[in-house]
């Protein structure tokens, strides 16, 4: 990376990067990469995408100022939750011989998870980071124990049989076409109600997240533009046309659903007692937690991964459809992400290869043993202790690295308690 590319983090005349050049490979760097491997398969392996824990190894093993650190990051999660995804590719839903990928669930929080992100991050550039790293800890050590109590709950209902296997759950259900009730027509439609959902591509769910994430990083480019000046009337004016258009897509994004799932009870569809009921009230529920997610996970500087994950399993969402799930929404806005910094350049591709190499590596080691072993031991509840394993390591490697960057701005004179001004 040149000195004018590290100059535009933080402006200073005299400022170098930590590192130009991978060669000679040193002891932390080695272990740094062996580190983003095991971070890559567990974080990937459970939905969340590795944010919580990159983070921690750029700053406090490879020894990378933050503001080279974080670059590279999202370009890691973004590599790696690629790697996962098309491990996810074959990976079924239990119950159901479909995809487990949920596309209602993508498209109810894909745009609210873009717009909560944009406001989020607003609001991250004036709180001070002390503030941030307090409210970091409360919500990371809060997702722990409600993933640990989830985690319970499976671990619990498996041991006493009241999780069947898969196999029992298909012949349960494969049973009900054979019940008088259902008469030939029904059986057709249902047929293809379940054809289509064994589709990776559902062109007609993805409309509602391919325009929305294609206008706000249009939108956010002409926004960050010199065209546009910092907290302008049309620099307000962008983020509120935004925000028009996310309620306009969530509009249709109700009719679509309520349509589909009217439909599939009217012919009887095998839904089961992990299936969403999507009613109004349940798809605005879960388009709020979709802008919430995205509010905080800007706010605080982590993935909305890690806050959507334990709230779809909360929800009762079996622990397959909520990793695949959250791992194509990491998908996406890692994308989104990684997109404006090669934009503006501001990664090191040198050590972001060698990164983002581990990463896939070890995303795709890591989703495929885990969904191994859920597969052939039926273990449902290990994705979740998976996910509790990053979300606890998380609550104390990434607020201890951010304290370290707090401290050493204090040694440097800086507030610490300082409110930034936005413009």
């Amino acid at each position: 990376m040149s000195d004018e590319d590290c100059q535009k983090y933080n402006h200073c005349e005299n400022y170098r990067c930590r590192h130009d050049s991978i060669l000679p490979l040193k002891l932390q760097i080695i272990i740094g990469f062996i580190s983003i491997f095991v971070a890559a398969g567990m974080s990937n392996a459970s939905g969340l995408g590795g944010g919580l824990l990159f983070i921690p190894v750029l700053l406090l093993i490879m020894k990378f100022y933050a503001h080279e650190a974080i670059p590279i990051s999202k370009m890691v999660i973004f590599v790696g939750a690629f790697a996962s995804f098309i491990q996810n590719i074959k990976v079924k839903r239990p119950r159901r011989n479909v995809k487990a990928l949920n596309y209602n669930l993508i498209i109810v929080n894909a745009s609210n998870l873009l717009l909560g992100t944009i406001f989020g991050v607003t609001l991250n550039k004036i709180l001070p980071n002390t503030l941030i790293l307090f409210f970091l800890c409360i919500i990371l050590f809060y997702y722990s124990i409600k993933t640990f109590k989830t985690f319970l709950k499976f671990y619990k209902a498996e041991n006493s049989g009241d999780i069947f296997s898969m196999n029992s759950q298909m012949n349960t259900i494969s049973s009900r076409y054979n019940n008088a009730d259902i008469n030939q027509s029904q059986e057709d439609a249902i047929q293809r109600e379940l054809y289509k959902d064994q589709f990776l591509i559902r062109w007609d769910k993805l409309k509602f997240v391919i325009i929305p994430f294609f206008i706000m990083a249009f939108l956010s480019l002409l926004r960050e533009s010199n065209m546009v000046s910092k907290c302008s009337l049309i620099y307000w004016s962008l983020i509120f046309l935004f925000v028009i258009i996310v309620l306009i897509f969530d509009y249709f994004v109700i009719i679509h659903i309520e349509k589909e799932y009217d439909y599939r009870r009217f012919i009887n569809f095998p839904y089961d007692d992990k299936d969403i009921k999507w009613t109004r009230n349940t798809i605005v529920k879960l388009s709020a937690i979709g802008f919430v997610a995205g509010f905080v996970a800007g706010t605080v500087g982590i993935g909305g991964g890690v806050i959507l994950g334990p709230i779809l399993l909360d929800l009762g969402i079996h622990p397959i459809v909520s990793s695949v799930t959250t791992n194509f929404l990491v998908l996406i806005t890692s994308s989104s992400t990684t997109f404006q910094f090669i934009l503006f350049k501001l990664l090191n591709f040198e050590y972001g290869f060698f990164c983002i190499t581990f990463s896939a590596l070890g995303s795709y080691c890591g989703t495929y043993l885990v969904n191994n072993y859920v597969k052939n031991t039926g273990k449902q509840s290990f994705i979740v202790l998976v996910l509790f394993m990053v979300v606890i390591i998380s609550a104390v490697a990434l607020p201890l690295s951010s304290l370290i960057n707090i401290i050493e701005d204090y040694r440097n004179g800086i507030d610490i308690f300082e409110f930034e001004s936005l413009c």
